[in-house]
């Protein structure tokens, strides 16, 4: 999951479409992600990827 989203994007998604072809599933998912992200405030997204990280930490000292 990434959790950088506040950051702004440096890999230039204004690209047009080789041959033509409309945007990939990923990068329209990756579009409404961003919109659905935009209007979450800051302290709720880190607290997200807090439990999403702990979560994880526990996992992996319970699998180990």
């Amino acid at each position: 999951m990434n959790v950088t989203l506040q950051t702004p994007s440096t890999e230039p998604d204004s690209v047009p479409p080789e041959n033509g072809r409309p945007k990939s599933g990923w990068r329209r998912l990756r579009a409404r992600w961003r919109a659905f992200a935009s209007r979450v405030p800051r302290p709720i997204k880190i607290l997200i990827a807090t439990v999403i990280g702990s979560t994880l930490i526990v996992v992996g000292i319970i699998l180990s």
